[in-house]
């Protein structure tokens, strides 16, 4: 079997010695005039080489109980808003926190105000 040939464009040759000279802690100015990128894509070489730490971003409002809890009362009562599972399950949210969740999970919920009851005519 023969090796495998990558080839990479010079703009990602241009990338990769940006990165180089931003790990060297090269001036951006050097790194502009010796790589020739703009000035926007070396900073956001810069900014995406300084990732966050893991759970570093904002505290989820429901953890897994209550997530569970709230897609077993689905299940069996469809027709409860996210007020009133708020409600029932004494969940530490709002509503539009629930309401938020089940969209995530692929349910929604339509708020039917102003139509007309179904009557024989």
């Amino acid at each position: 079997m023969g090796k495998k040939v990558i080839q990479t464009s010079k703009q990602e040759l241009k990338r990769v010695a940006a990165k180089t000279l931003i790990k060297a802690k090269t001036p951006i100015q050097k790194i502009l005039k010796l790589t020739r990128l703009s000035k926007r894509t070396v900073e956001r070489l810069r900014k995406k080489g300084s990732k966050r730490k893991k759970g570093s971003g904002r505290e989820e409002t429901l953890n897994k109980s209550q997530k569970m809890s709230i897609r077993n009362k689905i299940k069996h009562n469809p027709f409860l808003t996210p007020a009133d599972l708020v409600d029932q399950l004494e969940l530490p949210c709002s509503d539009e926190t629930v309401r938020n969740y089940l969209h995530r999970i692929s349910l929604s919920y339509e708020n039917v105000f102003g139509k007309e009851l179904l009557t024989e005519d």
